[in-house]
C-alpha cells in the first residue's frame, strides 16, 4: 500500500504540472493571437480561427469499475464515490482553426457535501466544499468551415483537484472479516483520458455533449485495486459568444 500511495502522489503531482502547463499555454496562445484579430474580422467568410465561449449544466457519475479478482475491496464509513458525482456548471473556451482543429479548456464548478466518520466512529462529520474540475481537450470539427458542424474531442481531465478529507477507509479481502489496511486520509483527486462528441441542436448554439472518462489503474486512491474505472458525463452547453455576436449584429 505504501507503494500505491507513493504512486498516487506522483500522479497527483504530474496532474498539477500538466494543469499549470495547460493554463500557461492557453495564456500564451491568447496573447499571440491578438495580432490575428484584425485579419479575422476583415475576413469574416473564411476566418483564421473561431473563438467560442459559453457555459451550461452537466451531470457526472461513475459508470463501471473493473476490479482485479482476488484483491481487496474498499469499505468505508463514508462513500468516496459520492464525491465526484452529481451536477455541475461547466464553462468553456475554445479556439478552432480554419482547418477544423482546435483546443479547449472547460472547468466545471461543483458544490459537494461529504459525510464521513473519523477515528471516533460513533460521530459523523460533514464537509461542504466548492470543487473545480478541469478538462483539457483537442478538438476536430468534421466540417471545418461550418460553425454548426458536429465535433469530436479527446483530452485529459482532473477530477476533484486538491480535495481530501480525514475519514476512516479500510480494505477487506472477499469472504473475510479481517481488515488488512486502514487509512485515516482519503484523497479524492484523480485524473484520466476523456473522449466526447458534441452536436449543435437546432443550429441555435445549444450544444449536447456526452463524454466518457477512462481512469487507469492506480489513479483513484480509494480504488487501489481497480483495473480501470469509467465515468460518464452528460452536458448541455450554451454558446454565449454566438448569442452575443448575433445580438450585436441586429
Amino acid at each position: 500500500m505504501k507503494y500505491a500511495a507513493l504512486q498516487f502522489v506522483e500522479l497527483k503531482v504530474l496532474g498539477s504540472r500538466i494543469l499549470f502547463q495547460c493554463i500557461a499555454g492557453l495564456f500564451l496562445l491568447h496573447c499571440s493571437s491578438s495580432s490575428l484579430l484584425a485579419q479575422t474580422i476583415n475576413d469574416a467568410r473564411n476566418p483564421v480561427y473561431q473563438l467560442e465561449y459559453g457555459m451550461g449544466m452537466s451531470a457526472q457519475f461513475f459508470g463501471y469499475s473493473k476490479v482485479n479478482s482476488g484483491t481487496s475491496l474498499a469499505l468505508s464509513a463514508q462513500d468516496p464515490d459520492l464525491n465526484p458525482q452529481g451536477l455541475g456548471i461547466p464553462l468553456y473556451l475554445n479556439i478552432i482553426l480554419r482547418n477544423g482543429w482546435g483546443i479547449e479548456f472547460s472547468p466545471t464548478i461543483r458544490r459537494d457535501h461529504i459525510s464521513y466518520r473519523g477515528v471516533d466512529l460513533s460521530r459523523e462529520n460533514s464537509v461542504d466544499s466548492w470543487i473545480l474540475d478541469h478538462h483539457f481537450s483537442i478538438l476536430h470539427r468534421f466540417q471545418a468551415q461550418y460553425l454548426n458542424s458536429p465535433l469530436i474531442g479527446l483530452g485529459f481531465s482532473i477530477i476533484s483537484p486538491g480535495q481530501s478529507t480525514d475519514g476512516l477507509i479500510s480494505f477487506r479481502r472477499p469472504n473475510s472479516n479481517v481488515d488488512v489496511v486502514s487509512d485515516l486520509r482519503t484523497d479524492f483527486q484523480f485524473s484520466g483520458l476523456h473522449l466526447f462528441m458534441r452536436w449543435d441542436l437546432f443550429r441555435k448554439g445549444i450544444l449536447l455533449e456526452p463524454k466518457l472518462l477512462f481512469v487507469p489503474a492506480g489513479n483513484i486512491s480509494y480504488k487501489p485495486h481497480a483495473a480501470f474505472t469509467l465515468m460518464h458525463f452528460i452536458t448541455v452547453k450554451f454558446a454565449l459568444s454566438r448569442w452575443i455576436a448575433e445580438g450585436k449584429s441586429i
